[in-house]
């Protein structure tokens, strides 16, 4: 029981870390890349002002696109392979 919990635990947290990492570095390139008139042009709905919470919520977007393609990908992987590595016993 406590290993299995243990275990979700370590892999929240790793979706959190990978979550946050994905935000930041996709809103750091965002800011650089990615000039304000450049993005009006490209996104009508916005209108002509571009803020900080435009950059925010493409982060969030992109970060989330990260996270479920990841998780897709490892369910490809058999269970077999991933409990050995999760309940490991002995020490390194």
């Amino acid at each position: 029981m406590l290993s299995n919990a243990s275990t979700v635990a370590v892999v929240l947290c790793g979706f959190l870390t990978t979550y946050a990492l994905l935000f930041a570095v996709t809103g750091g390139f965002a800011a650089l890349f990615f000039e304000r008139l450049l993005i009006a042009g490209w996104a009508a709905a916005t209108g002509d002002a571009i803020e900080a919470g435009h950059y925010l919520v493409m982060s969030g977007f992109v970060a989330s696109l990260g996270i479920v393609i990841g998780a897709l990908g490892a369910s490809f992987e058999a269970r077999s392979h991933f409990r050995p590595i999760a309940f490991i016993d002995e020490e390194i």
